[in-house]
């Protein structure tokens, strides 16, 4: 027991001496599919109610576009955070 123990010691001095960096994630599975489905859902819906109901309007369509996108790329930002192993060890003492 206590060598396996001694292992993962030395793996995250290992992983410590490389950078390596924690990522805290505040969102539980079904909060994620939740939000994914929402958010997936309003602009697939404001994509079909543009093309069904105000004649598929170019500029609405490249503004939805890029909300798109938007969506796609900060998807995680809000609830990932980033930090180093020794940011990690006081934030989780101080938890």
């Amino acid at each position: 027991m206590e060598s396996a123990e001694k292992k993962l010691r030395d793996k995250i001095r290992e992983y410590q001496k490389q950078g390596a960096k924690v990522l805290l994630v505040r969102e539980s599975f079904f909060q994620s599919i939740f939000s994914d489905v929402f958010s997936l859902g309003s602009l697939l819906t404001a994509f079909y109610l543009n093309h069904k109901y105000i004649g598929g309007s170019i500029v609405l369509q490249i503004v939805l576009a890029v909300l798109f996108f938007m969506l796609g790329y900060n998807r995680g930002s809000k609830r990932i955070k980033t930090m180093s192993v020794k940011e990690a060890k006081e934030y989780f003492k101080n938890v």
